[in-house]
Parts: structure tokens; C-alpha cells; sequence
């Protein structure tokens, strides 16, 4: 549970947009060492989750020119993050991005059913692999593994080509 464990300086430093999207609301952009920590499960679960949402949606908005809105049935809130139209995304924060015809992959359209969603693209923030973008045979899951370059530090052009090609 750190600054570093959830990408921050990595982030912070990719885009300038990035550091004023903290700035302007005031977002932690350090761990300051305090009398209390979050949990462990807390930290996964739901800080990376959200730091997840903030940054993906920021990424998506500067770089692809869509501003995805908000969910607005409160009973789909746990299937997907955003949308437009009938699009749905679903960013991550994940150590290991699956990018297979998994269990998960069933899951996701399974969920994408329930909406009643055309497309819906699972994205990781930053890169853990060498993995491209996925897309399932019946084009309804697109698999983006980063946005973020972990070791270059810059943003994933080629998953913003894909992801505008496919919107």
C-alpha cells in the first residue's frame, strides 16, 4: 500500500493533463506517512479500482476525443465504469491484464447481455506485458492491456488507434 504499489509517479508523470486532473481535485498524489494505512484488501479492491476509472476516463477524454458518461441505471453500476450510447468501458488498475478467451471474457459478455451493450472495452491502466489489443471473434470485448507505457512513461498510442478505430 504506496504511492509506487498504485502507479502514481508513473501517472503523475506521463501527462501534464494527468497532474492537473489531481491537482484540480484535489487528489492525493502521495502516500504521506500518517498514524493509520488503508488495508491491503481496501487498496486493491477500491483505490486501485477508482484510480483506475479517474485516469482511463482522463486518458480517453484528452487523447480520443470521447467523453464517456456516467452509468445511468445505478443497477448496471457494477457491471461496467462508463459509456456512450450502447459502448461500454471498463478500465483496470490489475498486475496481470488477461487478454484470453477465459472464463473472465464470458463474464464480460455475460454482463454486456444484461445492458444490453453492442461493445465493451476492458482497459488496463498500465502495462504489465508485451500483450496487443484483443478483440473477440464477435467483436463485442476489446481487450486494451495499457494505456500507460510503464517503462517508456508515455501514453499507448497504438491502443488509442485502436480504441478510436473501433468506436
Amino acid at each position: 500500500v504506496s504511492d509506487q504499489a498504485a502507479d502514481l509517479p508513473l501517472i503523475l508523470s506521463c501527462k501534464k493533463y494527468l497532474e492537473e486532473l489531481f491537482d484540480s481535485n484535489k487528489y492525493a498524489k502521495e502516500f504521506a506517512k500518517k498514524r493509520y494505512i488503508m488495508s491491503p484488501s481496501l487498496f486493491r479492491q477500491i483505490y486501485l479500482g477508482a484510480l483506475g476509472e479517474v485516469v482511463g476516463r482522463e486518458i480517453i477524454k484528452r487523447e480520443v476525443a470521447l467523453d464517456l458518461e456516467e452509468l445511468d441505471d445505478v443497477s448496471f453500476y457494477e457491471y461496467f465504469d462508463f459509456k456512450i450510447g450502447n459502448l461500454y468501458f471498463d478500465f483496470k488498475h490489475w498486475d496481470e491484464f488477461r487478454t484470453d478467451a477465459s472464463k473472465y471474457s464470458q463474464k464480460v459478455k455475460k454482463k454486456l447481455n444484461k445492458v444490453k451493450g453492442a461493445k465493451c472495452f476492458v482497459i488496463n491502466i498500465v502495462k504489465r506485458t508485451d500483450a496487443k489489443p484483443v478483440e473477440s471473434v464477435d467483436e463485442t470485448i476489446v481487450q486494451i492491456p495499457y494505456l500507460i507505457d510503464g517503462e517508456k512513461g508515455i501514453v499507448n498510442y497504438e491502443a488509442i488507434d485502436y480504441i478510436s478505430e473501433r468506436c
